[in-house]
């Protein structure tokens, strides 16, 4: 190989991460009413911000 000439790998395509998110509610209080939404609202703001 002439020594002028340099390989450059390409770089790989992006990674796709796959998430799951599980939810639930324990009991019937009016307390966990809006328990999902907090829930989904947290748990989708956390996988927003892994990195990829």
């Amino acid at each position: 190989m002439d020594p002028k000439v340099f390989y450059i790998p390409a770089k790989p395509d992006k990674i796709v991460k796959n998430f799951g998110i599980y939810c639930r509610v324990s009991t019937s209080d009016k307390d966990q009413l809006n328990s999902p939404a907090v829930q989904i609202s947290a748990l989708t703001k956390a996988v927003s911000h892994v990195e990829q």
